[in-house]
């Protein structure tokens, strides 16, 4: 039989990881959290096994561990900033192309283009001659438009470069 998931609550999980990042560094004894009920064990410890907080267990005297200490842990604590803390930065990726390489890959989509031979030559010509503020700019509009319109790819750096 499968067991169902309606225990997963993140609203008590959101709540949980507020308390421990208002307690951090000390923590919270597991006392205090009311690990007694049996959805907010399960939260506690879903949200250890996932990294967000670190959970020290201690013998029972039914014989079944019991939360002795709940810790957040910096993956908890940025998962409630907005921005997603230095978590989500450590994961940002930073692109950067020399001028000549994104004036060699827009030089090969004009190329590609279904565009007449004169007006090929004439964009690349306007793109070899380009600054690098010019360029910026263009690969910025480019952007945007390809975001916007997709097909119109082509369209774009001719409107950009004039």
């Amino acid at each position: 039989m499968e067991q169902s998931s309606s225990w997963i609550n993140p609203e008590l999980q959101r709540k949980l990881l507020v308390r421990l990042k208002d307690a951090f560094p000390s923590g919270i004894h597991g006392d205090d959290l009311r690990p007694d009920s049996l959805d907010t064990k399960r939260n506690l410890l879903y949200l250890e096994q996932h990294g967000f907080i670190t959970l020290k267990m201690s013998p029972s005297v039914s014989g079944q561990p019991s939360i002795a200490l709940a810790t957040i842990t910096m993956k908890g604590a940025d998962s409630l900033e907005e921005d997603g803390g230095l978590t989500a930065k450590g994961k940002m990726v930073t692109v950067r192309l020399e001028a000549e390489t994104l004036k060699a890959l827009l030089a090969a989509k004009i190329d590609a283009s279904t565009l007449p031979a004169e007006e090929k030559s004439r964009l690349k010509t306007l793109l070899s001659n380009a600054s690098d503020h010019v360029l910026s700019r263009t690969i910025s509009g480019v952007i945007d438009k390809a975001i916007e319109h997709g097909p119109g790819f082509i369209s774009a750096v001719q409107s950009a470069l004039m």
